[in-house]
């Protein structure tokens, strides 16, 4: 028989209790005579959850108008080394993406979208139905409790107001709001420390109008709780997504799944960047990482992220990015990826990653604080000050 036991935090305990190994080990004697076992609860196995709502038409589309200007791998594209798309990754979409790669070859909008209507926000992979996910067994169960205990903890919020209301299908820890993934829980800390700054710079700065850059967003989760949290403040936020051509698209799928009336713009020929202005109204621009010149020269940027892919690059690119964005108008540069000595930093195959102390950080900032991300050691997110 196995005891699940919520355990949150300690109690103060009376003197002779007051060593834990010995009351741990007493506890354990006395349950194992009546043979009894205690497991932490696993909260993420709490459920998995398939979203009835579907995704518009319209979005699959733009996705298709788009991909017709901006090729899935840049391939036929001069670019210089720094933009180009790396090996490594070239064969990791191939392979990992290939249908996603193919139905867009085929101009297959039917069955991309039916496709996107039975994706899981945990995995992103295109799958048939539920019964290939459940088979695939998909579900990252890495560090879930880890994070789940310290979120509420750290940010003072509560781990419901993380969902998407049921948005995408997802497994996860249920709330009364929605399901809540591990994902849900890495980006909304993250989230929570990028949103501090924005509050420092609303503050204290008296800033109303700010505008976020998040390199290499992923399929958009950090921007998504960003929008969240800043729903009860009174500031105009702008937030700009660059990536590659398959993981923006998804982003794009993704964001306006989630919030249908913002005014959500996919980029797919530079001269649009000229066209847009952030003074009037809230935007949110997805732009190819080929763009990124273009996007530094049109736009202030207040604050820059980057989360595990500056790493994951070589270092002329991690330089090329820095030296555009991290300027005398960046107030502050958030960034977590790899810089651990103690664990392995291969990814993808065997690619090597570089160290974050190792990145050129301009001298226009200086590092403001570093910490250990939660649940993930490996990754250490550090946060530069304008000087």
């Amino acid at each position: 028989m196995v005891l699940h036991l919520k355990m949150r935090e300690s109690r103060t305990l009376p003197v002779f209790f007051s060593n834990t190994k010995v009351f741990k080990k007493i506890i354990q004697n006395i349950l194992t005579s009546f043979n009894l076992e205690i497991k932490r609860k696993n909260h993420f196995l709490n459920t998995v959850f398939f979203s009835k709502k579907k995704i518009d038409i319209k979005v699959i589309e733009d996705i298709f108008c788009f991909h017709k200007k901006i090729n899935p791998l840049y391939e036929n594209l001069t670019l210089p080394n720094s933009l180009r798309i790396s090996k490594t990754y070239i064969s990791w979409f191939k392979k990992d993406k290939a249908e996603q790669i193919n139905l867009i070859k085929k101009n297959n909008i039917k069955e991309y979208k039916s496709r996107i209507d039975t994706l899981f926000s945990n995995d992103f992979n295109f799958i048939k139905n539920k019964n290939e996910y459940m088979n695939k067994k998909f579900i990252s169960q890495n560090h879930f409790n880890d994070v789940f205990f310290i979120y509420e903890a750290v940010t003072g919020r509560k781990i419901e107001d993380l969902s998407d209301n049921n948005t995408w299908s997802k497994s996860g820890y249920k709330t009364k709001k929605g399901v809540v993934s591990p994902e849900d829980l890495h980006t909304g800390l993250q989230a929570h420390n990028i949103f501090s700054l924005i509050d420092f710079l609303n503050s204290e700065k008296k800033r109303n109008n700010l505008t976020i850059l998040d390199l290499g967003c992923g399929i958009g989760r950090t921007a998504e709780k960003i929008l969240y949290f800043k729903s009860k403040k009174n500031i105009n936020l702008n937030i700009i997504l660059i990536d590659l051509p398959l993981r923006l698209t998804l982003a794009y799928a993704y964001l306006k799944k989630i919030f249908p009336e913002k005014k959500i713009f996919l980029i797919s020929n530079k001269n649009e960047i000229k066209k847009i202005s952030l003074f009037k109204g809230e935007k949110i621009l997805l732009i190819p990482s080929i763009y990124s010149k273009e996007t530094s020269r049109e736009f202030k940027i207040d604050i820059l992220h980057n989360q595990a892919s500056l790493s994951e690059m070589n270092y002329s690119a991690v330089s090329m990015y820095l030296n555009y964005f991290v300027n005398k108008n960046l107030n502050f540069f958030v960034e977590t990826n790899f810089n651990n000595k103690s664990y392995p930093s291969n990814f993808l195959s065997g690619a090597k990653q570089i160290f974050s102390r190792d990145f050129p950080v301009p001298k226009t900032h200086k590092l403001l604080i570093s910490f250990s991300r939660v649940g993930a050691p490996k990754y250490v997110t550090k946060i530069y000050k304008k000087i």
